[in-house]
């Protein structure tokens, strides 16, 4: 089933990172987020997410989804065993390829893994899943390629049900696209959708609180970067919508989750 709020085309969601990836990789380094390409430039905010979300995950060969530049190998290795990473951007794997030369980097789809069934002893994402197509395959895929008994481990943005029919709607789509075109899904269905695969002692834990401050940081910096770049007008734009999700908070429409299901 599709996502309550439409996401944007392919063709719309390209022009949308050509137009703003200058913007946010110009503001990313004062959030704590945008292009990590060493392990220096992680932010202490993704890097404890990143150590609360594997903290109960056992040593083995671990798979990440949406790998990105590899930037968060270096810590996932200080417990898994082994890592390989994915992402279905060639250019991000090569640099993750180059700069990081203890993992293994594959160029894939998170829908069309090309993995054997129960490769792996872990499976993490973060902040990856949100762009499947399908979240209920993508998230099977992940499921097929985990051994029994092993984790899986996912950190990504989900919506309240009840703000997909109110006036957030404009402004969840302005969100959604200015982080990539992110499909977005009520927190309800992410834990259904591992129920259905029988996932077991499936945990959930909301980090909302922590999403809002990264929000408002993330405005701050929009701004600041946006003069240099002529790209004023939409950093205030994605800005604005940043700075209301933020303020309401907990009963905002917009939220940060984590989840974490055992395969049987």
């Amino acid at each position: 089933m599709p996502s309550l709020l439409s996401p944007l085309s392919v063709s719309q969601s390209s022009a949308w990172k050509r137009r703003l990836n200058p913007l946010f990789n110009a503001a990313g380094p004062g959030t704590g987020h945008g292009d990590f390409s060493t392990q220096a430039e992680i932010g202490a905010a993704q890097q404890a997410l990143l150590e609360r979300l594997i903290k109960p995950l056992e040593a083995g060969h671990w798979l990440q989804l949406s790998c990105g530049v590899g930037g968060s190998s270096s810590t996932i290795l200080q417990q898994a065993e082994q890592l390989t990473g994915t992402d279905d951007d060639p250019q991000q794997i090569d640099r993750a390829r180059r700069a990081h030369p203890r993992p293994r980097f594959v160029v894939s789809d998170t829908e069309r893994l090309p993995f054997a069934e129960q490769s792996f002893d872990a499976v993490l994402s973060i902040q990856g899943l949100s762009h499947a197509r399908d979240l209920k395959h993508a998230l099977h895929q992940a499921w097929t390629v985990l051994k029994p008994g092993g984790w899986m481990a996912l950190a990504d943005f989900a919506t309240q049900p009840q703000h997909h029919q109110l006036a957030d709607r404009a402004k969840m789509r302005v969100i959604a696209a200015s982080l990539g075109g992110l499909r977005l899904q009520p927190v309800e269905r992410w834990q259904g959708h591992l129920e259905h695969l029988g996932m077991t002692d499936i945990q959930q834990v909301d980090l909302t609180a922590g999403m809002a401050k990264g929000l408002e940081r993330w405005a701050d910096a929009l701004v600041n970067a946006s003069g240099e770049l002529g790209q004023r007008a939409g950093a205030q734009v994605i800005a604005r919508s940043y700075r209301s999700l933020a303020k309401a908070g907990a009963g905002g429409p917009l939220r940060y989750v984590a989840l974490w299901g055992r395969k049987a």
